[in-house]
């Protein structure tokens, strides 16, 4: 299980290609379950590899890295806060989460990545 764990989620683990994930889970306030393999980027990363998935430029997806040109999806860490942004066509920056909980952050980009592959 992970060294530190998030209060009222619920662990399990989930084996892909070999690999072990942390699976939490959770049904917060609106009932609405909030799936996380892994909480740290690191564990995003992983994951991301571990299925592996074409290079960032290909799917967009940029984890770890404050990317800035148009057309990409990102989660990086800037000091003590973990930011998840989408950068539209024109180049503007929309920032979905910017806080110190890295695991609602790595949730709130898993699950944009999974709606699109």
């Amino acid at each position: 299980m992970p060294k530190k764990r998030i209060p009222n989620f619920n662990y399990n683990t989930v084996t892909i290609k070999g690999h072990q994930y942390y699976k939490a889970y959770v049904q917060n306030a609106d009932e609405k379950t909030i799936i996380v393999y892994g909480k740290t980027i690191e564990d995003l990363c992983g994951w991301y590899n571990a299925h592996n998935l074409p290079p960032y430029e290909t799917t967009r997806f940029f984890i770890g890295v404050d990317y800035k040109k148009p057309r990409a999806f990102g989660i990086y860490r800037d000091g003590n806060e973990f930011v998840v942004y989408k950068n539209k066509d024109n180049g503007e920056r929309a920032v979905r989460y910017k806080g110190p909980d890295e695991a609602y952050a790595v949730n709130e980009i898993y699950l944009k990545l999974k709606s699109v592959l």
